[in-house]
C-alpha cells in the first residue's frame, strides 16, 4: 500500500516540475516603425526557435511557454545574427530599446535574467584589467 503513495506522490511530483511556465514580453523599440516585425528566437534540443511580432506603436508583444530558464534573442529582420541576448524564466520580460541599436537594450526579466546581468559584468571586468595588463605589458618592453 505505501508503494503506491510512493509511486503517486513521485509522479505528481514529475509532473509539477516539467511544467512549462509562462511569460510575456513587451518589446519597446524606439524608431521601430509600424506593421514591421520583430522577432524572438531561442534553441530548444538542438532547434532554433523563432517567432515574429508586429510592430505598433514603436512596441512589439510575445507570449509564450518555456519549460525551464533558457536564452532568448531578438533582432529586427529574420534569421539575423542576435546582438541582444537575455534569459527569460517564465516572468514578465521588458525590453527597452532603439531600433538601430538593439544590443544596447536594457532588459527587465526574472532571476536568471540578473544572474546573467552579474556574470557578464564580472567577465567583462575581468576581461577589462586582463586587457590593461596586456597592453601594459607590451609598451614596457
Amino acid at each position: 500500500m505505501n508503494m503506491k503513495y510512493l509511486i503517486a506522490i513521485l509522479f505528481f511530483s514529475a509532473n509539477l516540475f516539467s511544467q512549462s511556465k509562462g511569460f510575456t514580453l513587451t518589446a519597446n523599440v524606439k524608431g521601430a516603425t509600424d506593421n514591421s516585425y520583430i522577432f524572438l528566437s531561442h534553441k530548444l534540443n538542438d532547434i532554433i526557435q523563432s517567432d515574429s511580432a508586429k510592430v505598433k506603436e514603436e512596441k512589439a508583444t510575445f507570449k509564450g511557454k518555456t519549460p525551464e530558464p533558457n536564452m532568448y534573442w531578438i533582432t529586427s529582420k529574420k534569421n539575423e545574427n542576435p546582438t541582444l541576448i537575455f534569459f527569460i524564466d517564465g516572468e514578465k520580460v521588458e525590453i527597452n530599446a532603439k531600433i538601430d541599436s538593439l544590443g544596447k537594450a536594457t532588459v527587465k526579466a526574472g532571476s536568471t535574467q540578473d544572474d546573467y546581468k552579474t556574470s557578464t559584468a564580472i567577465a567583462g571586468t575581468f576581461f577589462m584589467k586582463r586587457s590593461e595588463e596586456h597592453t601594459s605589458e607590451l609598451q614596457s618592453r
